[in-house]
């Protein structure tokens, strides 16, 4: 009888309802409230020190991380030179202003065949072009080709043929 009563009892507890904590996994809301914490532990002056310690640990640990990240933030923008203090004396910038002609200037194509030059032509000697022309191109070619012969430079144009006659004008499209 007395086995008789043991094996009841054991049948009942295998088939009655088991605490959460030994039915495996169980969510949030499946437990009671602050469970997870025997009582005691939570009587002890040690649990209370402990509990102290993780926050500080953890404090410190996100104050240095926050710390660190403001500290590159800030020496990013003293090298971009941007800052928010809206006191801090920057440049100004100057605004530009832009005069625009209220007639664009035509000129007429006679005008360019006869050479007579307009203000964006006449910024460089055409000596000094030809100079310059033949500066770049022996470079040029002394880069490109090894075996570098000198091409025969180009003349410069004399004052009379800088501004030829209207007779003697040849003009090349």
């Amino acid at each position: 009888m007395d086995r008789q009563r043991q094996i009841e009892r054991i049948e009942s507890e295998l088939v009655s309802q088991k605490p959460w904590y030994e039915k495996g996994e169980v969510s949030v809301k499946e437990r009671p409230k602050n469970s997870l914490l025997f009582d005691e532990d939570c009587d002890s002056d040690e649990f209370v020190r402990n509990i102290e310690f993780i926050r500080n640990k953890t404090t410190l640990k996100i104050e240095n991380t926050v710390d660190v990240l403001i500290e590159r933030i800030v020496k990013d923008r003293i090298k971009r030179k941007t800052y928010d203090n809206p006191r801090k004396a920057q440049p100004k910038k100057k605004d530009l202003t832009i005069v625009v002609p209220d007639k664009d200037e035509k000129v007429v194509l006679h005008d360019i065949l006869d050479g007579r030059r307009s203000e964006n032509d006449k910024f460089m000697d055409p000596n000094e072009m030809i100079k310059l022309f033949n500066e770049i191109d022996s470079a040029l070619v002394e880069i490109s080709d090894k075996s570098y012969t000198g091409s025969r430079p180009m003349q410069t144009i004399s004052k009379k043929e800088a501004q030829p006659d209207d007779a003697n004008q040849k003009v090349r499209l």
